[in-house]
């Protein structure tokens, strides 16, 4: 069965060790952890010890920083911290006995379409870090993109491309996917299962963005196309902002129970 997964990111006004007692309070074994959740981002020199209670969790995937990051950007300051913070958050995986690395790819630095000057640059991090991450013998997984002009690897053919090229897995965010079509959604299934790793779940409604996706049922209809042999992981990826009211611990709790028995209601033999 799945393995279904939080991002550490819901609870980012947390320090990690009230992340990890609030998940495992929750009823997760499994944890996606975002670099830039902020205690630890703020504090990571000290990342040996911040780090320790992520070995609570029997099962850890890592996500590399994206915000303000472009491995495809124009400006090479920015293509150089990506390639850098790739290969920290592949580093501190290994110190957490992370599972994979999940890593977004590239698009164009303005509003155009992106162009194959764009694209080298993100095949170029793309080799530097699948070299790396050989090295350190943990794979990276990429993850698909909204659709928009500027965007390089939103379709199921250029994902497929990449993954296959630099021998990668997939993290299908659900959530981008069905911003375009139910169809696309499926269609990265289809394509792409064989190398199909992590599934970003939630949905945006037009207003808000990584809202819960059990009110929703393109997303029990996607999920239920993969069927009960779907062994990799289920993250639920909300964002605290796609609420009305700010949340107290407690209330993001009860909304990632509640997520949590949507996914495996979907699951279940």
């Amino acid at each position: 069965m799945a393995k279904i997964a939080f991002s550490s990111m819901f609870l980012h006004d947390y320090p990690l060790d009230i992340i990890v007692s609030a998940g495992k309070e929750a009823g997760f074994d499994s944890i996606e952890f975002w670099i830039e959740t902020p205690h630890f981002w703020e504090n990571r020199k000290q990342s040996v010890k911040i780090l320790k209670p992520l070995k609570k969790f029997r099962n850890i995937i890592v996500h590399a920083p994206v915000f303000d990051l472009n491995p495809s950007s124009f400006n090479e300051g920015v293509r150089s911290l990506t390639l850098r913070y790739t290969m920290e958050s592949l580093h501190i995986a290994g110190l957490i006995d992370g599972e994979f690395v999940t890593i977004h790819p590239g698009r164009r630095t303005v509003s155009r379409k992106a162009t194959r000057k764009d694209s080298a640059r993100m095949n170029k991090y793309l080799e530097i870090c699948k070299n790396y991450s050989r090295i350190k013998g943990i794979p990276l997984a990429i993850e698909n993109l909204e659709k928009r002009i500027n965007a390089l690897c939103w379709s199921p053919s250029s994902i497929k491309r990449v993954v296959e090229k630099y021998d990668l897995y997939f993290t299908l965010d659900i959530d981008h996917a069905l911003k375009h079509s139910e169809q696309l959604a499926l269609r990265f299934i289809e394509l792409l299962e064989d190398r199909l790793r992590n599934i970003h779940v939630s949905l945006s409604d037009g207003l808000r963005n990584h809202a819960p996706s059990r009110f929703n049922s393109r997303v029990k209809k996607v999920l239920s196309h993969l069927g009960c042999d779907y062994e990799g992981y289920l993250t639920i990826e909300l964002d605290d902002l796609a609420y009305e009211n700010i949340l107290s611990l407690e209330e993001k709790l009860n909304e990632l129970r509640q997520e949590k028995e949507f996914l495996e209601s979907i699951f279940r033999k």
